[in-house]
């Protein structure tokens, strides 16, 4: 299950705003011309947190991401969530991207050269 707010313009997000139990989300605050990417770790149904990503580039589509033990779950900045697994990308693609994800940096980048199209469908 995903949820994703996106506030228009005009519908500022609300303090103290609750998210329900168990949603993945990506929460985008216009800002100008772009938008301010917040991320947040909350818990799926599975249990597993959903890790933000650190960015360190400073220009990264990843929001956030989830590991699993032959697979890795992306959310883009754009809302955009997608599963790649030892079968759709290949084992050694799926262990660098976990490699990526956790470093915070050069995910968006290896998923565009490499496995752009190799999500589970």
């Amino acid at each position: 299950m995903q949820s994703i707010y996106r506030p228009s313009s005009n519908s500022p997000l609300t303090k103290g705003a609750a998210l329900e139990k168990n949603t993945r989300c990506a929460l985008n605050f216009p800002v100008n011309a772009g938008y301010m990417i917040y991320s947040i770790s909350i818990y799926n149904l599975g249990g597993k947190q959903i890790e933000s990503y650190r960015n360190l580039g400073g220009d990264s589509g990843v929001a956030s991401y989830e590991i699993g033990s032959d697979s890795i779950t992306v959310v883009f900045t754009t809302g955009a969530t997608y599963r790649y697994n030892y079968q759709s990308a290949g084992s050694n693609h799926i262990e660098q991207m976990k490699s990526l994800a956790i470093s915070g940096h050069g995910l968006n980048s290896y998923i565009n050269r490499n496995v752009k199209y190799g999500y589970v469908k």
